[in-house]
């Protein structure tokens, strides 16, 4: 690179047929305005006019790097990149998504306050689409502020579940050392909540965290709410993604001590397989909902889960409503969805 200080961020960015996004997320970057960092472009093997944009980039900015790959999957293209970072710390980006450059500036050189921590957490917005027009924004702010160890943290895992800040690994800067020193890298057999088991796996390593009560990330929601479903069609039993889940829960548990929070863990797990039926439900076959039920009820007799009322009445839904019902209803709650999803971009509802 030419007249630029020592590399100490890496943003890596993932591409596949998304070239009409890659500038206004390229445009985040850059428009914090510093020299310590590297823009990583990894196209996982494209087949629209990818190339030719990152190209164009490349040419103008001494800080934006292409790498090329065949077709492997987002976890292949961020697991390369990260290979190739040269910062002590690594962001990751979803293409169609933005940072707000101001708000990332000042996290990044408060992160450089603390060379002890290896992770810092922030806020995001998912922002929702109806074509090209955004109609709602929900904000997820982590529920801790400043530099806390992990004797806090981890008692409240649940909270930093359900405001998102586990769940996504685009919502942190890592020091680089603590996923290769640990051997971390995104599971290139998991295509669905990879970033949530990477997560849970990084954070058993880690003590202090850094966390910030700042929206930095923005979330690019589509309009299409049935891909999560279609996603998990490739999935045959729901209860593998479980198991995986699971196993890096129990990683988690031994090395953070955490036996006192199996409950709240245990909690989340049951909280995502239901979201994840529900999801697959929704575009299944009548055949495919009864195998869903069938591998959910085994699932959930095979553990010993302490549920709660919600939880059992939410289990027993799932296993006795007959298959047929479900397929009906979620064609009235789709319809329903599409009408209100319309309404709210015109700005009547």
């Amino acid at each position: 690179m030419k007249d630029m200080k020592k590399v100490i961020f890496s943003f890596i960015i993932p591409l596949y047929n998304c070239a009409d996004y890659i500038i206004e997320g390229v445009n985040s970057i850059i428009g914090m305005g510093r020299d310590d960092y590297e823009i990583i472009l990894v196209d996982d093997g494209s087949k629209d006019y990818t190339e030719e944009v990152c190209k164009q980039l490349v040419e103008e900015y001494d800080q934006i790097i292409y790498l090329y790959q065949d077709n492997r999957g987002v976890s292949s293209a961020r697991n390369n990149g990260t290979k190739e970072a040269k910062g002590e710390y690594v962001i990751f980006l979803d293409v169609d998504d933005t940072i707000d450059s101001i708000k990332m500036n000042e996290l990044l050189d408060n992160i450089l306050q603390f060379p002890d921590i290896n992770i810092a957490i922030f806020g995001m917005s998912f922002d929702y689409y109806y074509r090209t027009q955004r109609y709602r924004r929900e904000e997820l702010i982590p529920p801790l502020v400043g530099d806390v160890g992990s004797e806090k943290w981890r008692l409240r895992v649940k909270e930093l579940f359900e405001t998102n800040s586990i769940s996504s690994m685009c919502n942190k800067v890592i020091k680089k050392t603590a996923l290769i020193d640990n051997n971390l890298q995104f599971r290139e057999d998991m295509f669905f909540y990879e970033d949530l088991e990477l997560s849970i796996r990084l954070l058993a390593k880690c003590d202090k965290v850094l966390f910030s009560d700042k929206v930095i990330y923005n979330y690019r929601q589509v309009e299409d709410e049935g891909n999560a479903g279609r996603r998990l069609l490739k999935i045959p039993n729901i209860s593998d993604l479980a198991y995986k889940i699971e196993m890096a829960m129990d990683f988690f548990i031994k090395q953070q001590d955490g036996d006192t929070i199996r409950k709240q863990l245990d909690d989340v797990l049951v909280s995502l397989y239901m979201i994840w039926v529900r999801e697959k439900i929704c575009v299944s076959s009548v055949k495919e909902i009864a195998h869903i039920q069938d591998d959910f009820s085994e699932w959930i007799n095979n553990h010993e889960f302490d549920l709660n009322d919600v939880q059992v009445k939410r289990a027993l839904k799932i296993c006795n409503t007959n298959p047929l019902y479900f397929k009906v209803s979620n064609r009235y709650y789709y319809l329903r969805h599409k009408i209100a999803i319309f309404l709210k971009s015109k700005g009547m509802l």
